[in-house]
């Protein structure tokens, strides 16, 4: 009965986080989380389109050893990336990726905080992208 419990109160919580996301913070209107089909979507009106920008946030060499066409990296893991990123166009629509969905959905909180008008980020990564042999530039 006791692990009856335990299964369901965490699956509660993940229920939970996904939902708010960090710290139960809702993302506002016009930023979000998205599948790589969604993200995959968004790519290709992103090639077609200044407006769109591509934004990856992992580091050079995992920018180097590939990366999505058309990417700006911005390296979440320097010191001064919130204030790298609050530079940028803040009416433009971002599509914010990393290794696996976690740096990008961070972004996504930071990116909400700094009143971005239009971001998505990409679930699941640069892992899930390459595990569904999606294409990368090296």
């Amino acid at each position: 009965m006791k692990l009856g419990f335990t299964i369901m109160f965490l699956f509660g919580a993940l229920s939970l986080s996904s939902c708010f996301g960090m710290g139960g913070q809702e993302l506002p209107k016009g930023l979000t989380h998205v599948s790589t089909e969604e993200f995959s979507g968004l790519l290709e009106k992103a090639e077609k389109n200044e407006n769109y920008v591509v934004l990856d946030v992992r580091t050079q060499g995992e920018y180097d050893a590939g990366h999505l066409p058309g990417a700006v990296l911005l390296d979440f893991y320097q010191p001064d990336f919130k204030e790298e990123l609050d530079k940028l166009d803040k009416d433009k629509s971002y599509l914010v990726y990393c290794r696996s969905g976690n740096r990008s959905g961070q972004t996504l909180y930071m990116m909400a905080d700094l009143k971005f008008s239009s971001a998505v980020n990409m679930m699941g990564g640069m892992i899930r992208w390459v595990a569904e042999k999606r294409e990368i530039v090296k």
